[in-house]
Order: structure tokens, then C-alpha cells, then sequence
């Protein structure tokens, strides 16, 4: 950890000076490479340093304690503030670690999503036409295919509809996984039943808004924590309904006035989500259609939100 900083410093003064350092971490502590650039800034005198923490905060290791409690404290030092993407991330830092609200400033602001296309857009592929979806409705679920995601509770409540109901739907499930784990899940697909309404086309390269709004509704399954939950933004933005699971941050910002929310772990209410979605797609619809709005005009301030905290911190800086 010293080595990196001490490394890192000498980065610094070669292609500085620098007035902010913003290090870009996932859950916290992960590699320490993050925690490493912030002790490295305040090194070579940069004058505003930030952590931004994307995903939960994890236990200290085993036997790891004392370690893991000094550079807690050290990154707590130095850093002008901690930035999390949720106040569910926020509240993991003081749970798991060793961080302390009264000398360390934790900031919370919530992801954006692009208003302008980005330069290079790759159109995206035709969804329906690619798993021969015909005049089914589109659930899709985006994002790594990983057990704890949850998409075989999705798959399980798809089977637990009747056959006229599922005959209506087709899952489509984006993103890239182990071989195995996919295997797995179009095995319980078969076993279930349903192994013909549900697609696996892999990682679909394009514009996210523009793929999920080719859904009839986006489906987050996720089992146990969700830093910010940005795919559920990205339907929003896409005027696209939601179903998501009751998960870390995602109550911060869907509720029953913009989308639907189940309990995590449970096929059951995620069938029952379904069928009120085929039979009440006007509701569904409409609460998507409030859900666009306010994200287009509340959603979007975290660049401001970014550049107001920096310049915050620069002004507390002696001259």
C-alpha cells in the first residue's frame, strides 16, 4: 500500500500540479489501489482528494482488523470527502468499517445518465427479431449473469404462470457470464418448463437506453445489495417499466409511483408482479411515463453535484 502511494506521489508532481484527485473504487476496500491514490495525493499536494465507493463495504478479513483499521483511519485523514453513490453504500461504511461521520465527510450522489447519445453510438441490434419474440411482450433483465443477480428466480416465476400467460411473454437475458453458470440456468429454463421463452443473447453491443427500450418491462432480480442500481435509471430514462427486487439502494429512488418492487429471493411475488403487469399494462405504463419525467428533470444533477462538492472543498484549502 505505501509502495503504491509513495509511486503514485511521484506520478503526481511529474504531470501535475492538480487541484483534484478523484479515486474511482468499487466496493470498498477491494484492491486498495483506490485507497492508495487518495494517501498519494495528499502526498504530493493536491488540494482536494475524493474516494468514490460504487458497491457495499466489506467486513474487514480475518486477522486483518488492526491493518485494515489504520488505513481506514489514514484514508479517513486525508480524503476531503468520501463520495458513495447511494445512502445504502453510505451506511455500509459506517457499519463494516472504521469510519466515523464527525471527522469524515461521506457525501452521497446518486448516478446520472447521459442525455445526449455518445459519439460512436452502434445502433442497436433488433431485440424481438433476434429471439423470434413475434407479438410477445420483451422482459429483460440486464447485467452480469451471476447467482446472486437472481435470474433464476425470474426464471421460476415465469414458470409459475399459466400457459396463456407465458405464451405472452419472452425473457431476454443481456449481459456475459461464466459458461457454467449459463448452462445452469437454461438447464432450470428446460427442467422449468420454460425453456423456450427464454433467450440468452450474451453481451448486444449499443446504447443501453436504446436496448432497454426495446423492453416491455426491465426486470432486476438481484438477491442481496445493489449500490445505486443504474440499469433500473437507464429504463427510466427509456420510458421502460420496472420490477426490481427490495434491494440496498434501489428504494431510494422506485417506489410504487414510478415502478414495482418485490421482496428479494421470491418467485412467488415476482409471478404475481408479472401477472398484474399483463393484466394492467395502462397502470404500468403511466408509471413508467411519470418515472421518464422526473428523471429527465431531478435525475440528472450529478455533474453539478460533482463540480459544487470540489469546489467546496478547494475553498476550504489555505491559500
Amino acid at each position: 500500500l505505501l509502495w503504491m502511494a509513495s509511486r503514485l506521489a511521484a506520478v503526481f508532481r511529474c504531470y501535475g500540479p492538480f487541484d483534484v484527485v478523484l479515486a474511482d473504487n468499487g466496493g470498498y476496500p477491494a484492491a486498495w489501489g483506490a485507497q492508495s491514490a487518495v494517501l498519494a495525493a495528499r502526498r504530493a499536494g493536491v488540494k482536494a482528494r475524493f474516494l468514490l465507493v460504487h458497491h457495499a463495504a466489506t467486513r474487514p478479513a480475518l486477522f486483518m482488523h488492526w491493518y485494515e483499521r489504520l488505513v481506514d483511519r489514514a484514508v479517513g485523514k486525508v480524503v476531503s470527502a468520501i463520495i458513495c453513490v447511494s445512502h445504502a453504500t453510505r451506511r455500509t461504511l459506517f457499519d463494516y468499517r472504521f469510519f466515523n461521520d464527525e471527522t469524515t465527510r461521506v457525501r452521497v450522489i446518486h448516478n446520472g445518465i447521459a442525455s445526449l447519445p455518445a459519439a460512436g453510438n452502434i445502433s442497436p441490434c433488433n431485440l424481438r427479431a433476434t429471439v423470434g419474440a413475434g407479438d410477445a411482450l420483451l422482459v429483460g433483465i440486464v447485467g452480469r449473469i451471476e447467482p446472486y443477480k437472481g435470474h433464476e428466480d425470474l426464471i421460476f416465476a415465469l414458470s409459475r404462470l399459466d400457459a396463456t400467460e407465458r405464451a405472452r411473454l419472452r425473457l431476454v437475458v443481456l449481459g456475459a457470464g461464466a459458461p457454467e453458470e449459463l448452462a445452469r440456468l437454461q438447464r432450470l429454463a428446460d427442467k422449468s418448463g420454460v425453456g423456450d421463452a427464454v433467450h440468452f443473447p450474451g453481451y448486444v453491443a449499443g446504447e443501453p437506453v436504446d436496448l432497454i427500450a426495446q423492453f416491455d418491462l426491465l426486470v432486476i432480480a438481484t438477491r442481496s445489495f445493489e449500490g445505486y442500481g443504474l440499469t433500473l435509471a437507464e429504463a427510466m430514462h427509456a420510458g421502460t417499466p420496472i420490477l426490481s427486487t427490495r434491494v440496498g439502494a434501489v428504494p431510494e429512488f422506485v417506489d410504487e409511483s414510478n415502478g414495482a418492487l418485490v421482496n428479494p429471493g421470491s418467485p412467488l411475488e415476482m409471478a404475481q408482479a408479472l401477472c398484474d403487469f399483463l393484466a394492467n399494462r395502462p397502470a404500468w405504463h403511466a408509471r413508467a411515463a411519470f418515472a421518464q419525467q422526473r428523471i429527465r428533470t431531478d435525475g440528472n444533477r450529478m455533474a453539478d453535484e460533482y463540480h459544487r462538492l470540489f469546489v467546496e472543498c478547494i475553498a476550504e484549502q489555505p491559500d
